[in-house]
């Protein structure tokens, strides 16, 4: 799965949170592979204002607010899993 299949996956409901910074840095190596960036796509129109990351952020070759979405698998439901297993007796 591709860095902008899991933005678009993370944005879809669209409940995003006011505090999160958008990249508009073009010019930056790293913006295909960056989840600020690719995020830009899936702003409200209606936004106006808010958080966003300066291209003095990157240097060095890396930027500051690198940020790459990861897909984990968890479990959960297991909390009553072994309420069933018998204890030997104390």
């Amino acid at each position: 799965m591709t860095q902008a299949d899991l933005v678009r996956l993370y944005f879809a409901k669209g409940d995003v949170y006011n505090s999160w910074s958008y990249c508009f840095n073009q010019q930056c190596p790293l913006a295909q592979e960056c989840a600020h960036y690719l995020s830009v796509t899936y702003k409200n129109p209606e936004q106006t204002k808010g958080y966003a990351i300066y291209p003095d952020a990157y240097h060095d070759r890396k930027c500051e607010h690198f940020l790459q979405l990861h897909l984990t698998k968890m479990a959960y439901g297991f909390e009553k899993i072994l309420d069933e297993l018998k204890r030997k007796d104390e």
